[in-house]
């Protein structure tokens, strides 16, 4: 994910790269929107920003609006609630790691 319109994979959707570090007055905020052309239609955000020494926040979110969106969060819930956990748990294992 270098730059706006460079598609992308993530989990499974495919998009678009629509904005980077678009955080207005606040540059601390790490931004990327992606606009979701499959399997649903949609945008998601990410957005992450440091909140103290060696230690970082990030936030995802997303929105979709095809007829068959409810049905595709349904599914892909778990997967994704699965996928975020490992991630998390990964940069509490990297953090120790440096510690050590």
């Amino acid at each position: 994910m270098n730059r706006v319109g460079d598609t992308v994979e993530l989990h499974g959707l495919t998009a678009i790269v629509e904005r980077i570090n678009d955080s207005g007055p606040n540059e601390l905020v790490e931004v990327v929107l992606l606009r979701v052309s499959g399997p649903v239609d949609g945008y998601v955000g990410l957005l992450a920003w440091e909140t103290g020494v060696d230690t970082s926040t990030a936030v995802v979110a997303g929105r979709f609006f095809s007829d068959d969106a409810s049905t595709y969060i349904e599914h892909a819930r778990d997967s994704w609630k699965k996928w975020l956990d490992e991630l998390a748990a990964e940069a509490v294992d990297l953090r120790r790691s440096a510690t050590a």
